[in-house]
């Protein structure tokens, strides 16, 4: 039995000068950021051992940040020991140029 995906479903659109366009599951990016951020969304995951990896492009990467700043990327385990808003979110890079790059986020809960 396969695992739902809990990574939210972020807006299609422009952030930074990168457009972000949602396809199902799946995000395509297209233009150079003036400025590090990302496409992203604050969500409220209850307490339990999470797996975040992506699929299609590597970048932009899929990130996880909690409330006391850590950030966890792609292919990463983490845990949270009591419920907690963190923010997932597809990270842009101003060093980067992104030429309609797709990428898949995943975040499961494994226990």
């Amino acid at each position: 039995m396969s695992l739902p995906n809990l990574f939210p479903a972020l807006d299609s659109g422009t952030v930074n000068g990168v457009t972000c366009t949602r396809e199902g599951d799946s995000y395509t990016v297209d233009g150079t950021p003036t400025a590090w951020g990302g496409i992203y969304k604050k969500t409220t995951l209850p307490a339990g051992y999470y797996r975040l990896t992506q699929s299609g492009a590597d970048k932009p990467s899929a990130r996880c940040i909690l409330p006391d700043a850590t950030q966890y990327s792609a292919t990463s385990g983490f845990t949270l020991t009591e419920p907690m808003e963190c923010i997932l979110q597809l990270t842009l890079n101003p060093s980067e140029t992104y030429t309609n790059a797709t990428v898949t986020p995943y975040l499961r809960r494994i226990s």
